[in-house]
């Protein structure tokens, strides 16, 4: 049975068409159908170099992106979002713990609103006067 799915990919759109195969998850088809349109589009291949590609679906219940797990069915016509993560290989800001776990280095990140924003540089205040306050007793 042909299935069809439409992935967001670096602010790009891509139709990935492939066959169901009982022998491979099909998550790992649309991976490597996703490496084939890397390669044959200059733009997305630099993208993709070094790195590892993250299949992610809507939850609509919780209204957030979650990884595809390999033993997961793909629906015909589903809507996925494609990350593409450094290899600790690839990246000197990707460290990785003896236990397996990848930690990022987070270099900028946005505050979700401005009230929100100063709401946490005052709430920092208060902590660092308060451990001021506390290491001088």
């Amino acid at each position: 049975m042909d299935k069809k799915v439409f992935c967001s990919l670096q602010g790009r759109s891509k139709c990935v068409k492939f066959q169901r195969d009982p022998n491979v998850s099909e998550v790992a088809i649309i991976r490597d159908k996703i490496r084939d349109i890397c390669e044959r589009d200059t733009c997305l291949k630099k993208f993709i170099e070094n790195k590892v590609i993250v299949v992610q679906k809507k939850d609509n219940d919780e209204d957030v992106w979650i990884d595809v797990e390999d033993d997961d069915i793909v629906e015909d016509k589903e809507k996925l979002n494609i990350l593409l993560l450094p290899t600790p290989e690839s990246a000197p800001d990707v460290l990785e713990g003896n236990d397996g776990h990848v930690s990022y280095k987070i270099l900028y990140t946005e505050p979700l609103n401005d009230l929100e924003s100063e709401k946490l540089i005052e709430n920092e205040n208060d902590d660092a006067s308060s451990t001021k306050e506390n290491s001088e007793s």
